[in-house]
């Protein structure tokens, strides 16, 4: 996960790590995890959290949500 472009995202559309959480139904405490390394967001999550911040472009929740190969 690339946790620095969802961090932007989030930013860019005002929200707090809270509103969000909350608006895609996970627990703050499990967002905050997530975001932070600890676990992974699974598919659902990932997509909530999209739909919420309106990314539609599938390249753009890749980019988020997959691990980058090391090159």
């Amino acid at each position: 996960m690339q946790a620095n472009l969802l961090r932007a995202e989030i930013a860019y559309h005002g929200m707090s790590y809270k509103e969000l959480a909350e608006r895609a139904k996970i627990s703050t405490s499990a967002f905050s995890a997530k975001i932070n390394g600890q676990r992974p967001f699974d598919v659902d999550e990932a997509t909530r959290i999209c739909d919420v911040l309106k990314i539609e472009e599938a390249e753009k929740r890749a980019n988020i949500f997959l691990k980058q190969m090391p090159q």
